[in-house]
């Protein structure tokens, strides 16, 4: 039996990627504001680090479009860059820390959110071959 993807479902995990995204661009705004050069550093790292994490989903979330079948290499493929996204994240608001930013509270905030969605999905992700077995399924 085959799990499907339709375009419902590819559009729940576009919207939480729009909160990442929407993260994203965060950095680049307090880039703006800040007068300090160690935190604009560190910001444009943040930057750089969201620009990857965005793209990478998309690519994921993009390589769902257009096959209906989820198959445990898309789940894998999916699994690994939300868990980079996260690593990636995590990165900025260390780097901020270190500097000792004045803004490092500002981008935990915003950051948690996407954190706890993204922490959800692996969840999800990670449990649905148990999830599947009782019902006599399986990714293929």
């Amino acid at each position: 039996m085959f799990i499907f993807v339709n375009n419902t479902k590819i559009s729940k995990i576009t919207t939480r990627m729009l909160q990442l995204t929407n993260v994203s661009s965060l950095p680049k705004t307090l880039i703006s504001n800040s007068n300090d050069l160690r935190t604009g550093s560190a910001l444009r790292d943040c930057a750089n680090l969201f620009d990857d994490a965005v793209s990478q989903l998309s690519r994921s979330i993009e390589s769902m479009r257009g096959e209906s079948v989820l198959t445990v290499e898309k789940v894998g493929d999916l699994k690994t860059w939300i868990s980079a996204a996260m690593t990636n994240q995590e990165t900025c608001v260390d780097g901020l820390e270190e500097m000792g930013s004045t803004v490092v509270d500002e981008v935990k905030m915003k950051v948690q959110r996407s954190s706890v969605c993204m922490s959800n999905n692996l969840a999800i992700l990670g449990h649905m071959d148990g999830v599947l077995e009782k019902f006599g399924m399986h990714l293929h």
